[in-house]
């Protein structure tokens, strides 16, 4: 709004506000290479907003009525599908605000406020769809998926943090300084077989190990007081072999009966070969939850680079792209499962040198129920539950 000289606000005409949206129909993305990608070339539009028509049009209609704006003398009128617009390609480019405003011939603190509200939109309206509350049924379907194609029988999740890379907070000082040498705010997540989120937790300081922002969760107090809604224990496949049911996780996390993580290197020396197939198999069921990541990040360029926002918008950014890595997962990721090299390729890649990696000792304490659950897997996957490939990678 511009000023007179008396500092009291000065309305702007209505010729002035006509002059600025006939600019941006002429000139602007989205009145010109939008429209033109939605009618005549479906695999760029992919590519431009992560999604295609269809699918963008469905999205809209969900956040569509919140994020709609009423039309005032004051300023122009930006439409629920350009606001969608502005926000996807914020999140698919990784551009700045400063740049993406020119090409929309629109202001940077318009897209600023765009991108944010479109991101609490996506999370209040989408969120409880596509990243409920995970339920009985959750894990069972996660379960089965992990046992068939991971080889992980009894298995919900796979647990791990992500570092999301930040611009240095104003007034933070070393709090979201990480070990990496960078500022970072931490995403913690459980994946289930398929590549989805099944929680998220995001704002944690870049400083705090994965262990720490773990015991801080919530995810952490339902596991302690038992209201997760794990499926009761089962017997592993061909055996009378009672087991929980688990999370597999890195060293990084707490060794219990619910959360198995790989045996230490003194402990595999001690074991020999069952302790290192074990570290193996969990390693390969773990690896979920960094795929997902890694997909994350390569359908959302905005984790390619720190983001230039403070750590609330950030977590807003995050958990909606979360959120949004759900949403297209029927028609993203899915597609992975209908490739038979996939399982080839995740058997064939296993990290060479796998045991060194899995040496380091973190200075978690566990119960001895939780090594005999630990124990009982290794026995399992070094007898009945051995697959032909283990030896390959494990030794």
């Amino acid at each position: 709004m511009e000023y007179d000289e008396e500092c009291r606000p000065k309305r702007r005409h209505k010729s002035w506000v006509a002059d600025v949206n006939r600019r941006r129909r002429a000139r602007g993305e989205f009145f010109n290479l939008v429209q033109e990608l939605r009618t005549n070339d479906p695999e760029r539009h992919r590519t431009y907003f992560r999604m295609t028509r269809d699918t963008f049009d469905l999205l809209l209609s969900k956040i569509g009525p919140t994020i709609a704006r009423k039309h005032t003398n004051f300023r122009e009128l930006i439409d629920p599908a350009q606001r969608l617009a502005v926000t996807l390609r914020y999140l698919a480019s990784g551009m700045e605000f400063s740049a993406l405003a020119p090409t929309y011939r629109l202001g940077e603190k318009t897209v600023r406020a765009i991108v944010y509200d479109t991101c609490a939109a996506i999370i209040t309206a989408v969120g409880p769809e596509v990243l409920a509350s995970p339920t009985r049924h959750t894990w069972e379907r996660s379960e089965a998926t992990f046992r068939d194609r991971w080889n992980f029988p009894n298995c919900v999740a796979a647990l791990d943090g992500k570092h999301v890379v930040l611009q240095a907070p104003a007034n933070t000082g070393s709090e979201y300084f990480n070990y990496k040498h960078t500022f970072s705010t931490v995403l913690l997540a459980a994946v289930d077989g398929d590549y989805r989120f099944v929680y998220v937790s995001v704002g944690s300081a870049g400083r705090e190990s994965d262990g720490g922002v773990f015991r801080r969760s919530d995810l952490a107090a339902a596991l302690r007081d038992d209201s997760l809604q794990l499926p009761p224990p089962k017997a592993l496949p061909g055996t009378n072999t009672i087991m929980p049911h688990v999370i597999v996780a890195d060293e990084a996390f707490p060794l219990t009966t619910a959360i198995m993580r790989p045996y230490p290197g003194r402990t595999e020396a001690r074991l020999g070969v069952r302790a290192t197939v074990f570290n193996y198999r969990l390693s390969r069921a773990r690896r979920i939850v960094e795929n997902a990541f890694g997909i994350l990040a390569q359908t959302w360029r905005i984790y390619r680079r720190p983001m230039n926002v403070n750590v609330q918008h950030a977590c807003k950014i995050v958990h909606a792209t979360c959120i949004l890595h759900n949403f297209l997962h029927a028609d993203e990721v899915v597609a992975l499962q209908g490739r038979p090299e996939l399982d080839q390729q995740d058997r064939a890649t296993a990290p060479a040198g796998l045991a060194d990696a899995l040496h380091r000792l973190g200075a978690n304490n566990y119960t001895r129920a939780a090594e005999h659950v630990r124990d009982q897997f290794a026995r399992y996957f070094a007898g009945e539950g051995a697959v032909p490939w283990q030896m390959e990678h494990a030794v």
